[in-house]
């Protein structure tokens, strides 16, 4: 009985030599996962269980060649749908960006349309700058580099008290005072536009000494950009 089954073995191992000969040209050629599985299901079948062995280790092999396949193409769909989703949180991020950039863009149009204005008066014969105001023009100048498309201009004024090219120096100083202190907020000087009227724009007489206190201004307004 032993020797029947040895015979049968070395018979197996006769029958499967040019099989997988054949298998191992064929692998230079074809998929080299989808036929590693039947070649050592073969060879193995072979050896332990004779030329029906054979069969079954083909078949065994077969499926574990297939099944070595299926994982390497559902490694290569779940490589593309991690590229895929990586794509949308791109797009998901540009769309975001664009959205950002069109809001900011309403709103620079709305501080246009709406007349935005700020208005800091100065005492009598000065153009230093209240402390109140300071925080509050430093406030305007974090609001004004936020709108990169806008610029502001400044409009100083003088009342009736003293002569025109006094008062017109004066409104000069006041403007020149309020530009300052912008500019060390963090606004470019290319964006600030002044314009000095001196008393040509007071309108209280110089009896009203509670009137001439709202002659004695420096007006803000946000205008549109120069497009430098």
């Amino acid at each position: 009985m032993k020797r029947k089954m040895l015979s049968l073995a070395i018979m197996g191992l006769l029958f499967t030599t040019p099989l997988l000969a054949n298998v191992a040209e064929k692998s230079a050629v074809d998929n080299t996962s989808e036929l590693k599985g039947p070649a050592i299901g073969m060879l193995i079948g072979g050896v332990f269980g004779g030329p029906p062995g054979l069969v079954v280790g083909a078949i065994g092999g077969a499926l574990i060649g297939t099944i070595d396949g299926q994982k390497t193409a559902l490694s290569l769909q779940q490589d593309k749908l991690a590229n895929t989703r990586q794509q949308v949180h791109q797009l998901q991020q540009q769309s975001g960006s664009q959205s950002e950039q069109i809001e900011r863009q309403l709103r620079q149009q709305q501080a246009v349309a709406e007349g935005f204005s700020f208005c800091l008066q100065f005492r009598t014969d000065s153009a230093d700058l209240e402390p109140r105001f300071q925080p509050q023009l430093d406030a305007l100048a974090g609001m004004l580099n936020a709108f990169p498309d806008l610029d502001i201009k400044i409009l100083a004024s003088a009342d009736h008290r003293g002569s025109d090219d006094y008062n017109r120096e004066l409104s000069k100083l006041r403007a020149e005072t309020v530009s300052r202190r912008l500019v060390a907020a963090g606004v470019d000087a290319e964006r600030i536009q002044q314009r000095v009227e001196g008393e040509g724009m007071a309108l209280y007489p110089s009896v009203d000494l509670e009137g001439l206190g709202f002659d004695r201004f420096v007006l803000l307004s946000f205008v549109p950009g120069s497009g430098r």
